[in-house]
């Protein structure tokens, strides 16, 4: 171990797809300033660790974004380059091995400078089989002997081999196309060596190589972060910037009065009402989203388990009413689990159609000629339970009878982990855009991490061979077959539309980057 490392932590995500933007709370446009500080208002009650190793809740993404890095990062329009490296891999002509060379003099907050020892500590951090991170499964399919040592069958990962400080290679259990995307993905951030053993780590020491370092972390309350001065980059503008923990409705007052600079609102009453407001029209952001909400399904519970009571729910859901009605337009209907701008997105494939009759065959030709009871699970905090208790009263026309059961973030977690969820409203958001990264989700070993049980050995095969394909066309194809199969011949889940984010943003920031990672690091304040 090369050094002991102190405190630092930081702010921000919300997986999304290209723009840059500007807005105001009353204020006048001046001119460009360097120093100041923004403040976000943003829910913050269930945020108590910034290790992005161990969750998938955007909060601690959304803070880590700001001070962690991966070693590959993504452009506006979705380019990889190399970040925390001097040049974009070498790849061996038979696709397994990537040879790496470290960016030089990147420091991490402490001042001590990145090698070759903390990318193989981190990877091997994550596969901890004492304290496995939720992202070990996607590593050890991908990377040789990852998953040996996550089986605590090995003492190292043999397939990432540090060569000196600057060079490692890593070698791959198989070609794998979207392995550098993978690679770009921010809960692959670099952390120290000494992070799996540093006391308070996540808490109250948190170290990245980002633009901003932690000066104040209360658990869900706050968080505070400077600016690194040493950032390989070269230091950005802004002194400091605070995340606040607050409710949408203290977080609308505050930015009215001027009190905080931006805060995403979900409601889409409020967004609409916002929009038709001269005084804050102009401070309502859009960001196309590289993502899906869809109805998951529990297909070890009945009447799940039938794959006509999945099809007839699918075309119980009026998408039309509930994007131009509940959503106000603020979104677009599905018609597949893959979003457009992802690859194997088909434009010409047929929107699905809302028939309650057609429903209700189904249901009869299923063995429930009087309908189903259904039950659905949703949490206090989720945006989309709206979705869900407008569905409820919609799919009586279709003789399905819904509860919504609301739990804690935990109590949903637990009732997950244990593959007990019935039925819940997915949301699914790419930071990554590769087609990979949203169908792998009902891979076999996935869809038992998030209670849906599909289990398809074609589906498996299909997938494994979309990831060695490296013909674009091809792999489209094969990506289009399974999101086929997966929403429209096995109906193991419905999607219902692709989300689009909303913030509100004080005119006196500029330059805020939002494309698929929200990057307040880059902004500047005007006068």
């Amino acid at each position: 171990m090369k050094r002991l490392r102190m405190a630092i932590a930081l702010l921000l995500i919300f997986a999304l797809a290209a723009m840059t933007a500007c807005g105001g709370a009353g204020k006048k446009e001046g001119t460009k300033k360097t120093g100041g500080t923004v403040t976000f208002g943003t829910a913050m009650d269930q945020f108590g660790n910034m290790d992005i190793h161990y969750t998938t809740a955007a909060a601690p993404f959304q803070a880590a974004m700001q001070m962690t890095e991966p070693l590959i990062g993504k452009d506006p329009d979705g380019n990889l380059f190399p970040l925390l490296l001097d040049e974009m891999p070498e790849v061996s002509e038979d696709g397994l091995t990537y040879s790496f060379k470290l960016k030089s003099g990147v420091k991490f907050h402490d001042g001590s400078l990145l090698d070759s020892g903390d990318v193989k500590a981190t990877f091997e951090k994550m596969l901890n089989p004492k304290n496995l991170s939720v992202h070990a499964g996607s590593i050890t399919t991908l990377i040789k002997g990852a998953a040996e040592y996550a089986d605590g069958k090995a003492d190292s990962i043999s397939g990432i081999e540090v060569k000196d400080d600057q060079n490692f290679t890593i070698t791959l259990v198989s070609p794998n196309a979207s392995f550098l995307n993978f690679l770009s993905a921010w809960q692959m951030s670099i952390y120290p060596a000494e992070a799996a053993t540093m006391d308070g780590w996540g808490t109250k020491v948190f170290i990245g190589t980002g633009p901003y370092k932690l000066k104040e972390f209360e658990p869900n309350s706050k968080i505070v972060m400077e600016r690194f001065d040493d950032y390989h980059g070269g230091a950005k503008k802004l002194d400091s910037i605070v995340f606040q923990n607050m409710t949408q409705n203290t977080a609308l007052m505050e930015f009215e009065a001027g009190n905080i600079d931006l805060t995403e609102v979900k409601d889409t009453a409020i967004i609409s009402s916002y929009l038709e407001n001269e005084e804050f029209k102009d401070n309502i952001v859009m960001i196309e989203q590289l993502g899906t909400i869809a109805l998951s399904f529990n297909m070890k519970m009945k009447p799940f388990d039938n794959p006509k009571v999945r099809e007839a729910i699918s075309i119980a859901i009026d998408r039309e009413t509930i994007v131009n009605k509940l959503l106000k337009g603020l979104g677009t209907p599905a018609k597949s689990f893959l979003p457009k701008g992802v690859l194997g997105y088909d434009e010409d494939l047929e929107e699905f159609k809302y028939d309650p009759e057609r429903a209700k065959q189904l249901l009869k030709e299923a063995g429930y000629p009087d309908g189903i009871d259904v039950e659905a699970i949703t949490t206090d905090t989720a945006a989309t339970t709206f979705i869900l208790q407008y569905l409820a009263e919609a799919f009586k026309e279709a003789n399905i009878r819904m509860t919504i059961q609301t739990y804690d973030a935990a109590g949903f977690t637990d009732i997950r982990n244990n593959g007990k969820i019935p039925m819940f409203i997915l949301t699914w958001v790419s930071d990554v855009g590769d087609p990979n990264d949203f169908m792998s989700l009902y891979s076999t070993p996935m869809s038992q991490f998030i209670s849906n049980f599909y289990e398809n050995s074609e589906y498996d095969a299909q997938l494994q061979k979309g990831l060695t394909e490296t013909d674009l066309e091809k792999r489209a194809e094969l990506y289009r077959q399974l999101d086929y199969k997966l929403t429209r011949t096995d109906y193991a889940c419905a999607p219902i539309y692709h989300p689009n984010a909303f913030m509100l943003v004080s005119k006196k920031i500029k330059n805020l980057r939002m494309e698929n990672c929200f990057r307040l690091f880059d902004a500047e304040l005007s006068e």
